[in-house]
């Protein structure tokens, strides 16, 4: 059977003397990694290097979903010109997504 450790947020190991205090925290629901909204946890992700969003994709389905979002870009190929000229060469580099056109000249 596996063992599967839920981390909460905000908490520590320590027992807290003041039994009031405690009382109050326990009526609130436990907090999680896995609870963060969507919003936040997009963020949170979007920042990483590929190589972490891949590892956190592995903590849960909503995580996964997240992070395969988040890697996956809809990119279309740019087209390529290369023309001659008498003394040199230049070439067009045409995005079609963002309908520009780039030309180098060498």
């Amino acid at each position: 059977m596996a063992f599967r450790r839920r981390w909460k947020l905000g908490s520590s190991n320590k027992k807290t003397k003041n039994k009031k205090k405690r009382s109050k925290i326990g009526k609130e629901k436990d907090q999680t990694f896995l609870d963060l909204p969507s919003d936040l946890l997009q963020l949170v992700i979007s920042r990483l290097p590929l190589k972490d969003n891949i590892r956190a994709s592995a903590v849960c389905k909503a995580w996964h979903e997240a992070c395969v979002s988040l890697r996956v870009v809809d990119t279309s190929p740019w087209l390529i010109n290369f023309s001659k000229t008498e003394d040199s060469y230049s070439y067009e580099l045409y995005d079609p997504s963002m309908q520009k056109s780039h030309i180098l000249v060498s």
